[in-house]
């Protein structure tokens, strides 16, 4: 490090992604004065990537009208979770719909998958490029550069490469499309995935293997819920329970809202009741 002190010493001006970045160029020996904080334009180029997926894009229709996770990037080691989850959730769920984007989308890894999935009695996987013009309960993507899109689609993504050695792929498509994120235990390298389970965007699954997971998607089928309830009725929930922050009384949601006591009883128990209806089977 003091070796290359004199050059760090010598730029007119660094730019860093972060302020911890910032911190470290000064310790490398930058003068403070010199430093910009830029950000990280691997977020402005995924942004506009998922932006430019157009509201007409027919890879859309994959994911409406049902609750659909797109699992993205996966190896055998990612798709023997999913499968055996998916299998689990789709006894109570026949309505729900994967997509499954193997990282290598080739003969000799998509035939495995097909046989796995007649073995745990899933629909059978229809793939990309024999797909129609209806939605199907099983997606199984046989070419590349698609994922924004499928992304931009569902309700929840799956990121693969966190079970195996191969380390895990990018969350930032997923995350750019609003939609939570789950992924397996070998995440710890991905500064991205641990930012975004600091902000509550994204839950890891451990070792264990497919049961956790099977829960995982009941977990996140239990926040998609949540976002499908009108906002008032949200809202209450939100404050009844805490989901921001400390549980409120009735007495406070009302001054909150404005709205009566006997408004804010009459939301929860709609919220209840609607809530009862989507999850039948999903949760106890």
């Amino acid at each position: 490090r003091a070796l290359l002190r004199p050059g760090y010493a010598s730029l007119s001006l660094a730019g860093a992604i972060s302020a911890e970045d910032a911190t470290r160029l000064q310790r490398l020996g930058v003068p403070p004065g010199r430093i910009r904080v830029t950000g990280d334009p691997r977020f402005d180029s995924v942004v506009s990537k998922v932006s430019a997926v157009r509201p007409d894009d027919p890879l859309l229709r994959f994911g409406k009208g049902a609750p659909t996770m797109v699992a993205g990037s996966t190896w055998p080691a990612d798709e023997r979770v999913v499968l055996d989850a998916f299998a689990r959730l789709h006894v109570h769920r026949p309505e729900s719909r994967l997509i499954l984007v193997p990282h290598e989308p080739t003969e000799a890894h998509l035939a495995p998958i097909e046989r796995e999935a007649a073995r745990l009695g899933l629909p059978k996987p229809v793939r990309l490029s024999a797909a129609g013009e209806s939605p199907v309960p099983f997606l199984l993507v046989d070419r590349v550069g698609v994922l924004a899109a499928l992304y931009a689609s569902a309700g929840m993504a799956y990121v693969g490469g966190g079970f195996g050695r191969s380390g895990l792929h990018s969350v930032l498509e997923p995350a750019a499309c609003g939609i939570p994120v789950v992924f397996g235990p070998g995440w710890q390298s991905s500064r991205d995935a641990g930012r975004l389970l600091s902000a509550g965007g994204a839950e890891s699954l451990s070792g264990f293997g497919t049961e956790e997971a099977g829960e995982a998607l009941r977990r996140q089928a239990v926040r998609m819920a949540l976002r499908t309830l009108p906002e008032l009725e949200r809202r209450v929930l939100e404050l009844r329970f805490g989901f921001d922050g400390e549980q409120q009384t009735v007495e406070a949601i009302a001054r909150a809202l404005g709205v009566s006591r006997e408004r804010v009883r009459t939301l929860e128990r709609q919220a209840f009741a609607r809530l009862t209806a989507e999850l039948s089977g999903v949760v106890d």
